[in-house]
C-alpha cells in the first residue's frame, strides 16, 4: 500500500513539474515591429484620416499604406466594411520603411460611414519585400489603434 502511495506522489510531483516546466518556456511576446496610429481619436464621416507609421524594428519593413482594410468594432471582433483606401486609385506597389524611420498618408472616410468604433488592418506589410505569406508581418503589427467616427450636430 505503501509503495503505491509513493508511485502515485511521484506521478504527481512529476505531472506538476512538467506543467510548471511547460509555462517557463513558454515563448514570450514578439517585440514590435510597427507602431501605426491615427493622428486623432475622433473623425467625422466624410473626413480624411492621417495615419503614422513608424517601423519600430531593428530591420527593413516593406509596406504599402493603402492595400488593408477598414473595420468597425463588432461585439468583441471586427468586421471589413470598406479598402483602406476609400474609393481612391492605389499603387500596387511597396515601399520602404527603414527602422526607426516614420511616414504618414492620409486615407479617405466614407460620407456615409455610420458612428462606430474603427481601425485600419494593412495586409501589405513584410519584413523583406518577397511579398511572401511567411514574411508578412503578424496582424497585431498590421493594425492601427482603435478610433471612434461621430456625427456632430
Amino acid at each position: 500500500m505503501m509503495a503505491d502511495s509513493a508511485a502515485t506522489v511521484g506521478a504527481l510531483v512529476l505531472v506538476g513539474a512538467i506543467g510548471l516546466a511547460s509555462c517557463s518556456t513558454a515563448s514570450a511576446p514578439e517585440p514590435s515591429l510597427m507602431r501605426i496610429a491615427t493622428a486623432r481619436d475622433e473623425y467625422g464621416p466624410g473626413t480624411q484620416v492621417t495615419v503614422h507609421f513608424t517601423n519600430v524594428s531593428a530591420g527593413r519593413v516593406y509596406y504599402s499604406p493603402c492595400i488593408g482594410f477598414l473595420d468597425r468594432q463588432v461585439g468583441l471582433g471586427w468586421r471589413a466594411v470598406g479598402l483602406a483606401a476609400g474609393p481612391l486609385a492605389c499603387r500596387d506597389m511597396l515601399d520602404i520603411l527603414e527602422a526607426g524611420a516614420s511616414d504618414s498618408t492620409v486615407l479617405p472616410l466614407s460620407a456615409t460611414l455610420s458612428p462606430g468604433a474603427f481601425r485600419y488592418r494593412f495586409t501589405g506589410m513584410y519584413r523583406d519585400d518577397s511579398a511572401a505569406d511567411s514574411a508578412r508581418l503578424p496582424e497585431a503589427h498590421r493594425v492601427s489603434n482603435t478610433f471612434i467616427v461621430i456625427v456632430r450636430d
